[in-house]
């Protein structure tokens, strides 16, 4: 029994000197990694331990010691093969390529970097060159609009100096047929001049140039309508009421007769007469409250300030 023994040893060591054996032993492939090679043996030892069959003990004993001297030979040659050269420089190598890896990400993430930079800079640039276009454009119409907005000018300055020419202002003399039919004529001129400034207006490219004409027609809109509703006969009997507004009034007219007539001698002073006849008004309101006047005087202070936005603010 023991001579049974020792040759059945004497065989198993020489099949073990097959690397090829021992994988056939354990049931795995050559390419196999440690963990399944470990998980095979474990298995097996497992299933072919003497305590898992006490019926046959020596066939176990024997196959058990198959599996371990397999598994042992397996897991030396695995620890001898790591150290040689060869598992060396592939370990370098897999190294080396982690690396790589680690500096093409980093390149990737910085190339990525500038692309963002790069087209934000672009937006940026074309976001400047069409600001500059526009300004560039905006001014090339204000050049091609301006003369269009001196003639608005004109035509202003010459529909309100013809009012005080024809002392259409003055509430006696208006109420005879002939001042009334001159009065009717310069009206349906003053229309007229108005549809002509409102068709300028909108043929205007340049938008500044075309508030300016805006602001103007207002302003004549404004003019015309007070100009034809401001009959005082029968609105206000106190005589005080009457005579402040009427003082308020002269100076309007006085005001407006005379920056009309030449806009530019007068212009320095505009403002400084403006604010004097605006503060006839406001005293006016503040001392009459209760007058039907008021209305009027209402609308003389937005006619005022339309006329401060139309030439004065704009000057």
């Amino acid at each position: 029994m023991i001579l049974f023994r020792l040759e059945k040893r004497l065989e198993l060591t020489e099949n073990m000197g097959s690397i090829a054996d021992a994988y056939r032993i354990l049931g795995v492939s050559a390419g196999s990694s440690m963990a399944d090679i470990t998980k095979a043996y474990r298995k097996l030892a497992k299933k072919y331990h003497p305590d898992s069959n006490p019926g046959d003990p020596a066939s176990t004993h024997e196959m058990m010691m198959q599996i371990n001297e397999a598994y042992m030979l397996l897991k030396k040659s695995r620890i001898t093969s790591l150290g040689s050269p060869e598992n060396q420089r592939a370990s370098k190598d897999r190294q080396k390529t982690t690396l790589e890896r680690w500096y093409e990400r980093i390149l990737a993430k910085e190339n990525e970097r500038v692309r963002r930079e790069t087209l934000r800079k672009r937006k940026e640039d074309e976001a400047l060159r069409r600001f500059w276009n526009k300004v560039a454009q905006e001014h090339s119409h204000e050049i091609e609009d301006t003369p269009a907005l001196d003639a608005v000018r004109d035509s202003a300055y010459r529909m309100v100096s013809g009012y005080y020419e024809g002392n259409f202002y003055n509430t006696r003399p208006i109420n005879r047929p002939s001042i009334q039919q001159e009065f009717d004529s310069y009206v349906e001129d003053c229309t007229g001049i108005m549809k002509e400034i409102k068709r300028i207006q909108q043929q205007c490219r340049s938008k500044r140039i075309a508030g300016g004409v805006r602001r103007i027609f207002v302003f004549l809109k404004a003019f015309l309508i007070d100009a034809h509703e401001s009959l005082l006969a029968g609105f206000e009997r106190r005589s005080s009421a009457l005579s402040v507004f009427q003082n308020s009034d002269r100076k309007l007219h006085h005001f407006f007769d005379e920056y009309f007539s030449d806009p530019a001698a007068y212009a320095q002073d505009a403002e400084k007469s403006l604010k004097d006849v605006l503060g006839e008004y406001a005293y006016f309101l503040k001392s009459f409250p209760d007058s039907p006047l008021i209305e009027f005087a209402e609308r003389r202070i937005e006619l005022l300030e339309k006329f401060y936005h139309a030439f004065v603010e704009s000057s």
